[in-house]
Order: C-alpha cells, then sequence, then structure tokens
C-alpha cells in the first residue's frame, strides 16, 4: 500500500472498506483502485480455532469423485467442478463433475435430482435444477450462471448436490429400450409423455349440416362443452360448399393451425335446430367427423355441471335480483324441455313465452302449473293471449312494437330529473329512433355532482325536448319475419347519422315498388365521441360495425344488403382514400347499394343528404394561388404571405389575450379560407392545424377544453362548408423544394 494513501481500518471479516468496496472517497480513481492489495475471501485463519471442514467450505479443493454424503444427516451428494471454469458473463455454462452414471446407493441406481447449493448462491452462483434418469450412463453436467460475472470456479469446488429420489416408473413399460441420452449429451432418457384426449371414450351424435336445400350426415361428431367453436373435417366436408378465407387460428388439434370457415350452417341433433358457422381443419377422421362446441351446445339445451349455491343466504341477499333471476329459470327448464319449439324470454319475473301457433287451453295450464309447484303464483289477470301484449314496457301488437304510454318528466328541475330523463330516453332509443342530435342538446344538463342542483331548460333544449317526445309518440318497430331478408339501412343529415336493422314489407300495388321499409331496431353512432374531431366517414364505418354485428345477434347471419347514403363514384373514393370505411366493410357477404333512400315513416328526420367527396385535394391544384402562413409565440402575431401578378403581398394579424401560438396558427389559416374564395393551396408550418384543417369540413366537433380553440372550430368548420371551390392545406416540409414550396417562403413570411 502506498504511503501517499493510508488504508483505513476495514470490515475484519471482508478486509474492504465501503469506500474500497464502493469505489467512492479516495478510492474514486481508477489509480488509487490499481494499487489496492489482493484481498482474502473468507474468515480469517485466527478467528477459527479449527481449521476450515472440507465438507462445508465452498472454496474446497478436494479432487476426489467419490459422491458420499457431507453429513449423517445430509439428503444430497456433493457434486464438485472437474475443470476450472471462468464465467464470463451471465449466460448458463455448462460445467463438467466428472462423475459418470449410473450412480449407486445402496447397491440401486436411484436417480434424483440436481439442485444448487446455498453456499454458493450466497455468493452469485446459481445452478440450474436438473433430472439424472437411474439408467443415465454419461458424465453429469451441471448448468451453471452468475448475475454478477466474471466469476472463477475452481477444480474441486463444490458447487452442486445430487438427491437420490426411487424411480417412480419402474413398473411402466417404456417405449424404448434403449436410452435416449448418450455420452456427454444433456437431457433425459425417458419416454415423451404427452397429455391427450381419448376421442374413443367421449360421447358423440349423428349430426346432420344444412345448408340452401343440401343436406351433409356426419355420424361421428363429437360433443365438448370444452370447444368455444364448431370444428369440422376437412375431408367431411362438402365439396359443393362454399369455403370463405378466416384470420383465426385453431388450436388442441396437432398444434396451431389456420383454418376456414363455413357460411351460416344450420345444424340438426336428435331432432332439435342450431345454426352455428364451422372451422374447417383436419381432424382424426378414424374417431371423429366434427366437434360440435359450446356455441352449438348452447342452443341445443346443453349446459355445464350445476354448482354448489348457498343453502342459506348471507345478510342482504335475500332480496337479491340475481338470485331471482336464477329460481325463475330454474322454474322455467321443464317448460322448456316441455316446449322446445316455444321461444321463452324472462326477465325477473316478467315472462314472454312465443310460438308459431296459438297456445291451447293445455298449454296454458301446464306452465301454469309447472311455475306453482315452485311456489311462483301467476295471477290469471296477469295471463295475456291477445293481441295487444305488454312486457317491460312495450306495446306488442301483430305487427309492431311500440312504447306504452310513459311518463316523462318534459321540465326537468334538479340534476337527479335531468339523470332519469337522460337514462329513459337512451332506453327508448333503439325503438323511436331519437337522433343523436336532439339528445347533445340535452347533455348539458348533466353538468354537476350534487343530485339537487337546480337546472333551467334553455328555449333550444325546450324545442329539443318536444322533438323527441314527438319521436317517442310517433315512434315504433316492426316485428322480425325470420322468412324474409333484413338490410342495414343508414341515413344521413347534415348534423348526423342514423341507421336501422330494415326488412322490406310487401303492402300491396299502392306502395312504392310493392314494398314498403319496416324498421327491426334502430341504431345510432356512439352519444359521446372520444375525439374532438371525428369526420363523418369515420362514424359511417363505425356504425356499419355496429349494425353488422346486431344483425348476427338478431338474426344468426349478417345483413343481406348494406344502404350506404352516398352515390357510387363517392363509395369508391372512400374505399381508396378511408381505411376506416374499408375495414367496416371488409369480408362482408352483404350486396352494398347506393343511392338515396326516403321511406315515409321518417319524414321527422329533416332534410336528406348524400355523403359526398369533400372539397379538400390531397395534392397541391394546379394554377391556383398559394398562401403561406406562420406565427410567432413571442411577437404574437400571424402572418399570411401570397404572390399575385409577380408580386408578393402579406397580411398580419395581431393576437388576442385568448390567443397561443397553436391558435394563431389556426387563425392565420382561417383568415385565408374567409379571404380567398377560389382554388387554393394554403402550406402550413404547423403540423397539427394541418391535421386539424384538412379534417373538419364534415367532421363532428366534440366540446375543447380551450374555449378558443373550440371557437376557431365551429368558424373554420363552417367556412369550409360555405366554400364552392376545392382547395388544398399542406406542411411545410411534406415537400422538399429547393425552389418555390420550401424553407425560403416560410423565411419570407417571417
Amino acid at each position: 500500500m502506498s504511503a501517499a494513501l493510508p488504508r483505513p481500518q476495514g470490515d475484519p471479516l471482508t478486509g474492504l472498506t465501503m469506500d474500497e468496496l464502493m469505489g467512492q472517497g479516495p478510492f474514486h480513481r481508477i489509480e488509487a483502485q490499481r494499487r489496492l492489495c489482493p484481498v482474502r475471501i473468507g474468515k480469517l485463519q485466527n478467528q477459527r480455532e479449527v481449521g476450515p471442514r472440507q465438507d462445508t467450505s465452498s472454496s474446497s479443493c478436494s479432487a476426489d469423485n467419490q459422491l458420499v454424503p457431507a453429513t449423517s444427516g445430509s439428503l444430497g451428494l456433493d457434486l464438485a467442478a472437474a475443470v476450472t471454469v471462468t464465467l464470463f458473463n451471465n449466460s448458463p455454462h455448462v460445467v463438467s463433475t466428472g462423475v459418470f452414471g449410473p450412480i449407486i446407493v445402496n447397491g440401486q441406481p436411484p436417480g434424483g435430482l440436481i439442485l444448487g447449493r446455498s453456499s454458493g448462491s450466497v455468493l452469485g452462483l446459481f445452478i440450474e435444477p436438473g433430472v439424472v434418469d437411474a439408467d443415465s450412463e454419461g458424465e453429469i453436467f451441471v448448468i451453471a450462471s452468475t448475475p454478477h460475472p466474471p466469476m472463477k470456479i475452481l477444480k474441486g469446488q463444490r458447487i452442486a448436490q445430487f438427491v437420490p429420489l426411487p424411480q417412480l416408473t419402474a413398473n411402466i413399460l417404456p417405449r424404448s429400450k434403449e436410452p435416449r441420452g448418450g455420452t456427454g449429451c444433456l437431457g433425459s432418457s425417458g419416454a415423451i409423455t404427452l397429455p391427450v384426449i381419448d376421442l374413443s371414450t367421449r360421447p358423440k351424435r349423428t349430426c346432420h349440416l344444412h345448408y340452401q336445400g343440401q343436406t351433409a350426415t356426419l355420424h361421428k361428431a363429437l360433443l365438448d362443452t370444452g370447444v368455444d367453436t364448431c370444428i369440422v373435417d376437412l375431408t367431411k366436408y362438402p365439396k359443393m360448399w362454399p369455403l370463405l378465407s378466416s384470420n383465426t387460428t385453431v388450436s388442441g388439434i396437432g398444434g396451431i393451425r389456420l383454418a376456414q370457415r363455413s357460411p351460416l350452417l344450420t345444424v340438426k341433433v336428435d331432432d332439435k335446430l342450431a345454426k352455428a358457422v364451422f372451422s374447417l381443419t383436419p381432424l382424426p377422421a378414424e374417431e371423429v367427423d366434427c366437434i360440435l362446441g359450446r356455441d352449438v351446445l348452447t342452443q341445443l339445451g346443453g349446459e355445464p355441471d350445476k354448482h354448489f349455491e348457498w343453502t342459506v343466504l348471507p345478510q342482504g341477499m335475500r332480496n337479491s335480483p340475481t338470485l331471482c333471476q336464477l329460481y325463475v329459470d330454474t322454474a322455467l327448464q321443464p317448460v322448456r324441455r316441455a316446449l322446445p319449439d316455444t321461444i321463452i324470454y324472462h326477465y325477473m319475473d316478467d315472462i314472454l313465452f312465443a310460438q308459431s301457433n296459438p297456445f291451447d287451453v293445455s298449454q296454458v295450464q301446464f306452465i301454469v302449473t309447472t311455475l306453482t309447484d315452485y311456489g311462483l303464483t301467476v295471477a290469471r289477470e296477469k295471463i295475456q293471449l291477445q293481441a295487444p301484449w305488454k312486457y317491460l314496457g312495450w306495446t306488442i301488437t301483430q305487427k309492431q312494437v311500440r312504447p306504452q304510454k310513459l311518463t316523462i318528466q318534459t321540465e326537468p328541475t334538479t340534476l337527479h330529473e335531468a339523470q332519469q330523463l337522460l337514462g329513459d330516453l337512451q332506453w327508448l332509443k333503439p325503438v323511436v329512433g331519437i337522433p343523436n342530435t336532439l339528445l347533445e342538446e340535452l347533455r348539458p344538463l348533466l353538468k354537476g355532482t350534487n343530485p339537487s342542483t337546480p337546472i333551467t331548460l334553455t328555449p333550444q333544449q325546450k324545442t329539443a325536448l318536444q322533438n323527441i317526445l314527438w319521436c317517442v309518440a310517433n315512434g315504433f318497430v316492426t316485428r322480425y319475419n325470420p322468412s324474409s331478408p333484413i338490410s342495414l339501412t343508414i341515413w344521413n343529415s347534415k348534423n348526423h347519422l342514423l341507421g336501422a336493422i330494415t326488412q322490406e314489407k310487401k303492402t300491396g300495388e299502392s306502395a312504392e315498388k310493392g314494398k314498403d321499409l319496416g324498421i327491426i331496431e334502430w341504431l345510432s353512432p356512439p352519444l359521446q365521441q372520444r375525439k374532438t374531431i371525428t369526420q363523418k366517414i369515420e362514424k359511417l364505418a363505425g356504425l356499419i360495425v355496429k349494425g353488422r354485428l346486431r344483425a348476427i345477434e338478431l338474426s344468426g347471419k349478417e345483413p343481406d344488403a348494406i344502404q350506404l347514403p352516398m352515390e357510387k363514384a363517392s363509395l369508391d373514393w372512400f374505399l381508396l382514400n378511408s381505411n376506416n370505411l374499408a375495414e367496416a366493410l371488409l369480408q362482408s357477404p352483404s350486396l352494398i347499394t347506393t343511392g338515396p333512400l326516403k321511406p315515409k315513416l321518417l319524414h321527422w328526420f329533416g332534410e336528406w343528404q348524400l355523403i359526398t367527396k369533400p372539397l379538400r385535394e390531397d395534392h397541391p391544384i394546379p394554377g391556383a394561388t398559394t398562401v403561406f402562413t406562420d406565427a410567432g409565440k413571442r411577437s404574437r402575431r400571424a402572418a399570411a404571405t401570397w404572390n399575385e401578378n409577380g408580386q408578393w403581398h402579406d397580411h398580419i394579424i395581431l393576437a388576442t389575450p385568448q390567443d397561443n401560438l397553436q391558435t394563431l396558427e389556426l387563425l392565420a389559416v382561417l383568415w385565408v379560407f374567409q379571404t380567398f374564395w377560389g382554388p387554393v393551396n394554403v402550406v402550413s408550418d404547423s403540423l397539427y392545424v394541418v391535421g386539424v384543417a384538412s379534417r373538419i369540413e364534415d367532421a363532428s366537433l366534440k366540446e375543447a377544453n380551450n374555449p378558443r380553440l373550440g371557437e376557431l372550430f365551429v368558424q373554420l368548420q363552417r367556412t369550409l362548408q360555405m366554400r364552392e371551390c376545392p382547395y388544398a392545406i399542406m406542411h411545410v416540409r411534406s415537400h422538399k423544394w429547393t425552389e418555390g414550396l420550401g424553407e425560403g417562403m416560410l423565411e419570407l413570411t417571417d
């Protein structure tokens, strides 16, 4: 040790101080660290009363290869390194032990486990657990690693232990008498064991698949409630039936496979019918032709085993709605089995029975008696056998479903009453078709946290509420006819979109084209939009996806046709320029129709419009005036510069106290559109403003957090909607030209 760097008194067990160990204080320089003397790790010899024990010292260098326990009570046999190994990184390293199998204990080869030693783990040496088979004849290796390299393992250092275990598979006949492992190999010599299901013992039925009047019979249909979807063997699927492409995979049958799918098929098992889409993939044909999963078994009445329920109800659960629903469902099970063709809907204690033929007296008596046996009393005056039927607030006639006479609070005075009003209207929307624009007028009434907060209706809100009440009084939907095709129809007005699941009803020769349009259920975009600016084509795409899914839920199939409120040329343009619309119509089997559709029952909807291609151009307009805009944060000014007849002109806009750099950039672009009503190219260095101006023309606007920004949004949208000539707006860095549209023009604007 250098005299200029005296060594302080360190820890007697380690011989190091914290400054030396952490490289701090006087030892922060590398030169001082290099002058440190080698430190001996371990107990000091003068602290020992006896010499070190060879059985517990992790650095013991005994080179014997005999496996012996450390003490008479040791469960494991020590394994030592046969050669000196240095671990230079934290990757696993194979360390030779010099011990060869089979290992004999009390005259028998037991096999066992290789585990690490706690003394080595404390030093940062970790051993991967391993298995040594009873018939292993090669050398036993140990896989070691360290998270803090480098680490040196000395020859003879005990690094692992072998824990003998009796062979549990001694009485099982192996697949091969030859050991799988060899000399110098890591691995097990035992046979491969895979968990499998013996399909020969599973329940099977004969099922019939029906598609467009054709039938295919499968004699080995496996019933399995553990399968999510139905699968049919590709070789048993009729070759003349269509195959549809799919991006879904099927796992659990020979690995993971990309499976094709069938159209919607009718499945008949034991005289019961269901509908399902099958995945097509190879199956073990000698055991099973197809697998019927939960999607079909649920329709056929199959269900999982019953669970244990409470025998004594906890406090507060005696009047639980969930338990009421479950109990009534249990009471209805005998009725469902006795009347398989009857549709039974039940919500709590309100039950609806429907079938194609009128109920006779015996059927009604059976239903009442069965429910009475479960303690459910049915009042005679509650039994409705003739139209109109009333169920859950709806009046159901032979052709229509409309809401019962409702008591709606038309003049709410508190926040709580406004919440009740909006909740009732949301419940009525699917039946009476309330457009979102009317509900948007009432949404400001919901602001606040205190239910007793007083509220006052504005004249605009009173008008919107009167229009909503007209919709409630006159709106209705028609009964669904399973034998007629269904369509997804969407209408568009200046302010909103409205969709519906529809059917064409024959009403005689006097009706237009001999048919009239019937509404099965109304659809509308979400009332609360997520983005501040949502383009109309985005809302149209979302409504298409919603309608396709709802049609499947109602009828089990995609709509036969989708009617869009646009011309064919506009549809072609949007399919090329809107990813949202292209994805919404992806793989749709529906017939896409376009053009105006004006049913008489929607005369209250207002002015009809077609969705058209926006005036905005994606590329600069040749021959149009090009205006450059910019704004300064420090100067609090915005400027516009343009060249007219070979001379440069400019316009300066001063900021208001509410403006920031973002609103100034937007204000400059707004000035350009309000000044140049002919074809114009606008170049801005604000990527945000360019994105806003390119999307806002026909978009729905959400209330902005910045009132000044929201005001400019409305002004910009109104200005663009008043234009008749095309426009283009682009970011300055969207083109890299050395002259013309480039940095030089923005410097001129600056």
